[in-house]
């Protein structure tokens, strides 16, 4: 089994080399989006464990989501993460796709006066 660790400590990285002892090929660990893309387009990952530490976090989940989709995928968030993203799917919104858009902005508002 290869694993994919993202904003994970070394800490976590060691236990869990010690914890999958042999049943674990190679533990893989990064800080960065762009080069655990590169990890996962050049080796064969089974799980990613993904420490949310942003907001940020979420278009890698969400690229991992579609572009991997065997893959399975652990979170770990911070509360205030979990939080943000909880206010989101539970929130009643409208998402502007081009916030510089002021005709845009403009149109909302007056759909909602």
């Amino acid at each position: 089994m290869n694993i994919l660790l993202i904003n994970c400590n070394q800490f976590l990285q060691n236990e869990l080399e010690e914890f999958m002892g042999r049943e674990c090929s190679n533990i893989f660990s990064t800080a960065s989006a762009l080069k655990a893309i590169n990890i996962l387009d050049h080796n064969s990952i089974d799980m990613v464990l993904l420490r949310m530490n942003t907001i940020s976090d979420v278009a890698l989940l969400n690229y991992i989501n579609h572009n991997y989709n065997k893959i399975k995928v652990l979170l770990s968030a911070e509360r205030n993460l979990e939080d943000v993203i909880s206010s989101i799917k539970d929130g009643n919104y409208t998402i502007l796709h081009d916030q510089d858009n002021l005709a845009e902005i403009n149109k909302y508002f007056q759909s909602i006066s």
